[in-house]
């Protein structure tokens, strides 16, 4: 048997933070839920990679598994790109979350399931963080404590390398407190309901209630003094004190517990640019986990907008995915995605987003977990002359914007201005591009061009070799574009997919968030100009004939070599 491992040093205090073989790190983290997208629950090893690599690029340097121990495919792929992981063992302890959940299992089985979480990921040099459990309702509790302690001290027994945190929610772990707590809460902002009328019952429920708790609202109520004793056992027992939600405490808890450290386990994506001005100035706090990097499944209706008074949360058929990603199903990079990597500082050049045209002027609902709804597209058939909203993302101090080569003028950027500067632009087509500027001299540039009115489809393999282990993935993007390569976000296309050969489709589909489609299905309509489709290699060397097709466009032909396993 061939094992991998790595050497490598951490080091944990309040003044320097997170050190990585003695260089200070920040946790530019993201969660990642349970699914592969269009593949569904299963574990792929070409499917886990490819997301982490996707992850990688996009600025993020950790992930944090939620709320289950991640595959040891998934640890491969972080060993390689160098990714730091945030590994943890349950979404429960012995509290019901669902009727048939792990809390009929956990008193007999936590052990047991850590000891094997830890035995998977010792030789995982990725590994650098565990996690207990993922906003426990008894968080808050004596017993809480207690388990928590136990389970602490467990792991430190198997692994002295690595810490320990939770992601700690303030309103599951406020318990008993929350109801004077809330009553505090109204008398000062007024009622507090839950958003809609519909399904309100687990998740649902408490996720529309959980969206109340942002701004001056939730800054009152994470600061809360009970809300500090609910937290107190479960942060005092673990390495690192772990919050989902609660932004507004990373500063008090350095003065209330000068010696830990703080990490936000689960954060609100739109809320990047505030936290992340926190994490820069205070030592103490590691970095962010944002909820989330990867759209996923399930939780349907999280960041969906709604323009016809439907509500979040409400299980509005036929929603399907969560739609918070800084990535989308099918790994489209969004616009927040580079918003991030800017206010991450690793982006230099600005980049551009438009809300949607065919939305303006139309009220939309919006839950924290939702930033803009926009794309990075000029074209837009039928609003010549509209009024758009473009927004220039720039880490300068200030972002001019053309419009085939007039200026419309300059206006401040940068972290003073949440490195955004907004403009409103008659929409005509042609070329849109945005100039960043710093001490008065060019830093950047980012342009968008109108696509023309001829749509063709363009079909792109991310491997053309593949191995005949039966198992073997190979990714294919399909993108709608003019006679001149410029993607069409606007158009849409029903594409089609044959498979012929050593292999065979395994699933196709698009990120829209809303669809019919199954992702067995080999016909899928384009989502923003994109849909994606994986082809399986099979046990047999060989070639696989890909052809795809859409009406009025020229068909495209990918061969895909299926080699022998070695």
């Amino acid at each position: 048997m061939k094992e991998n491992f790595g050497i490598r040093t951490l080091l944990l205090d309040a003044g320097h933070g997170l050190r990585l073989n003695g260089i200070e790190v920040k946790l530019r983290g993201t969660c990642i839920h349970h699914d592969n997208g269009i593949l569904g629950a299963n574990t792929w090893k070409e499917a886990e990679e490819r997301r982490i690599r996707q992850l990688k690029e996009a600025g993020f340097n950790s992930v944090r598994s939620s709320h289950h121990p991640m595959s040891k495919a998934m640890l491969d792929a972080c060993d390689k790109y160098g990714m730091l992981v945030m590994d943890e063992i349950s979404d429960m302890w012995t509290v019901h979350k669902n009727p048939n959940d792990f809390a009929l299992h956990f008193k007999e089985c936590w052990e047991e399931v850590a000891e094997r979480m830890v035995a998977k990921d010792y030789n995982h040099p990725s590994v650098a963080l565990y996690s207990t459990g993922n906003e426990i309702s008894e968080a808050g509790s004596e017993a809480g404590a207690a388990i928590n302690r136990s389970m602490c001290n467990k792991i430190h027994e198997l692994d002295h390398t690595r810490y320990t945190t939770m992601g700690q929610n303030g309103l599951m772990s406020a318990g008993v407190r929350l109801r004077p707590l809330m009553q505090e809460i109204m008398e000062k902002f007024g009622p507090v309901q839950a958003a809609g009328e519909g399904n309100q019952e687990g998740s649902n429920g408490f996720n529309s209630f959980m969206s109340l708790m942002e701004g001056e609202r939730g800054e009152y109520f994470a600061t809360h003094p009970l809300l500090t004793e609910a937290l107190e056992g479960c942060s005092s027992s673990s390495d690192i004190i772990g919050l989902n939600y609660l932004t507004g405490r990373h500063v008090l808890e350095h003065e209330l517990h000068p010696n830990k450290t703080v990490v936000g386990t689960e954060t609100y994506p739109a809320d990047i640019v505030r936290l992340w001005g926190i994490v820069k100035r205070h030592p103490h706090v590691l970095g962010d986990f944002t909820w989330t990097g990867y759209d996923y499944l399930g939780e349907a209706g999280c960041g969906i907008f709604h323009y016809d008074d439907s509500v979040n949360f409400s299980s509005v058929f036929p929603e399907r995915t969560a739609y918070i990603g800084d990535l989308d199903l099918t790994g489209y990079r969004r616009p927040i995605s580079y918003l991030r990597e800017i206010v991450y500082g690793l982006r230099k050049e600005p980049y551009l987003a438009v809300v949607r045209m065919n939305r303006m002027g139309m009220k939309g609902s919006k839950t924290p977990w939702m930033y803009k709804d926009n794309i990075a597209s000029w074209t837009w058939p039928g609003y010549e002359g509209k009024t758009a909203l473009v927004d220039i993302y720039a880490d300068a101090e200030e972002a001019e914007l053309f419009l085939n080569g007039r200026s419309l003028g300059r206006k401040p950027a940068g972290e003073e201005y949440e490195f955004t500067a907004s403009f409103e632009v008659p929409y005509e087509p042609g070329e849109l591009t945005a100039v960043s500027y710093r001490d008065g001299k060019e830093t950047g540039r980012f342009s968008l061009a109108t696509a023309g009115e001829e749509v063709h489809i363009c079909a792109e393999a991310d491997k053309k070799e593949l191995r005949a282990d039966g198992e073997d993935l190979s990714f294919v993007t399909v993108k709608l574009t003019d006679s001149a390569g410029i993607e069409n976000l606007s158009a849409s296309k029903r594409v089609s997919v044959s498979v012929k050969g050593a292999g065979r489709l395994e699933a196709m589909g698009s990120a829209d968030p809303k669809s019919l489609g199954s992702y067995d299905d080999s016909e899928w309509e384009t989502y923003d100009g994109y849909v994606m489709f994986v082809v399986r290699a099979g046990e047999e060397a060989g070639m696989i004939e890909v052809t795809v097709a859409a009406e009025g466009c020229e068909e495209r032909y990918i061969p895909i070599e299926v080699k022998p396993d070695k």
